[in-house]
Parts: structure tokens; sequence; C-alpha cells
């Protein structure tokens, strides 16, 4: 049996209500992960604006993650980094 490795310092956001939140990952239970550029709303300029993060899938779920490829690789797979080995 796989000891579940969770991800928790994950910002995501909701491209349907426009708005961030906190995700709650399971690391063993990841699809597939992908550099992603999207639009974001910014609150404090009322602009949408070209964010570069990462789609992360799990089961037959799609989240937008804010966080960048190379810090989710290193939040989701911290023993990678440890060896040198590199992604992408």
């Amino acid at each position: 049996m796989v000891m579940p490795n969770f991800v928790v310092d994950i910002t995501a956001y909701d491209v349907e209500k426009f708005e961030e939140f906190k995700l709650i990952l399971n690391a063993n239970e990841i699809i597939s992960i992908a550099e992603d550029t999207f639009e974001i709303f910014d609150e404090e300029t009322g602009n949408w604006v070209e964010h570069k993060g990462c789609e992360v899938y799990v089961h037959d779920c799609c989240y937008k993650v804010l966080n960048t490829y190379e810090t989710f690789v290193e939040l989701a797979f911290p023993e990678t980094k440890k060896r040198g080995a590199r992604h992408g």
C-alpha cells in the first residue's frame, strides 16, 4: 500500500468563479502536470492578466494552479530535488 503524499501549499484558481482557493492534493493520485498560461482577474486593477502557472490533472479533474510548474513539482515530489532530477 502506498502512503499518501499530501501537497498542501497550493493555490488554485477557479476559472468559472474568478477566485483563488487553497487546494490539498495527494501527489500519488496526480496523472499529469503541465505548464500553463491562463488569464486571472486582478481585483486590484480590475483587469484580466496573464498568469504563468500549471495545470494539474487528478483522476478526472483539472486544476488551474497559480504556483509555477517548477514550484509545484518541488512541493509534490521533493525526493526528485534531492536526487537532482530535472523535469520538463
